[in-house]
């Protein structure tokens, strides 16, 4: 599962527990933003995690540009609680 805000593979688990919560709001079939909250217990012996908590918060957005027949996509996210991983997933 995407844990938002985090790069891929900067946290894998064994067992996880994962809880999300987003909300979307469209603009009829023009546009579409959503915000996420993802938190997840992690397990992993390699990395030393037992029942670690991880969380992080995204936005994405979805708009047609309908003159180029085309969809354009964006995903952006940060951790909030990154047991020392920093940066930005875009």
């Amino acid at each position: 599962m995407k844990l938002h805000g985090f790069k891929t593979g900067s946290v894998r688990a064994e067992p996880a527990f994962t809880f999300n919560v987003s909300y979307g709001y469209s603009v009829g079939e023009a546009f579409r933003l959503e915000a996420y909250y993802d938190s997840a217990l992690v397990t992993n012996r390699r990395s030393d995690y037992h029942n670690t908590y991880f969380s992080g918060v995204g936005v994405s957005g979805t708009t047609n540009i309908s003159w180029l027949n085309s969809i354009v996509r964006f995903d952006f996210g940060i951790p909030v609680v990154g047991q020392g991983i920093k940066g930005f997933a875009i």
